[in-house]
């Protein structure tokens, strides 16, 4: 009996062991870097994006984004001055059922993006507005980013 207890606790030891060998391995491999394409997100040039429109983008995942330069309604509605602010990276699917929402082509209201299954809508940082679609509906995903240079952007994917 103790003999098995013994091999037991050494087969234990010998696991634990080789765990810790193992990880600074794995390390050095590169497997875990957080400076991988994923952690450091991609840059975008978004000088030719006009106000009023969006570039379609697509993450390693195969999800897609929308970067939208606001209009100059949008700016005056939400009261921005600096065109470093007026920009959205969102996911053009509503969370609550998966539809795609669309662009509206009239800029003369605050409802920048309309969803057709339940006629949400919602405004150009993508937060739902009140009494459009229905209550379960929440604001879309938005993508955070940071500015790289007067022209370009980084979208940090691994933060949604």
């Amino acid at each position: 009996m103790q003999r098995r207890h013994l091999a037991g606790v050494l087969k234990l030891l010998l696991l634990i062991s080789a765990f810790l060998v193992l990880i600074p391995l794995t390390k050095s491999t590169g497997i875990f870097k957080s400076d991988s394409t994923v952690a450091k997100g991609i840059i975008v040039d978004v000088s030719e994006i006009k106000q009023g429109e969006y570039l379609e983008i697509k993450d390693r995942a195969g999800r897609e984004f929308w970067i939208y330069h606001w209009s100059v309604e949008d700016k005056q509605y939400h009261k921005v001055v600096d065109d470093k602010l007026a920009w959205s990276v969102i996911l053009p699917y509503e969370p609550h059922r998966g539809c795609r929402v669309h662009l509206r082509e009239d800029m003369s209201i605050p409802m920048r993006f309309v969803e057709p299954c339940f006629n949400a809508g919602f405004d150009a940082r993508g937060q739902r507005l009140i009494d459009t679609g229905i209550e379960q509906q929440r604001d879309l995903p938005v993508l955070p980013f940071h500015w790289q240079a007067e022209t370009k952007i980084r979208l940090q994917f691994s933060k949604l």
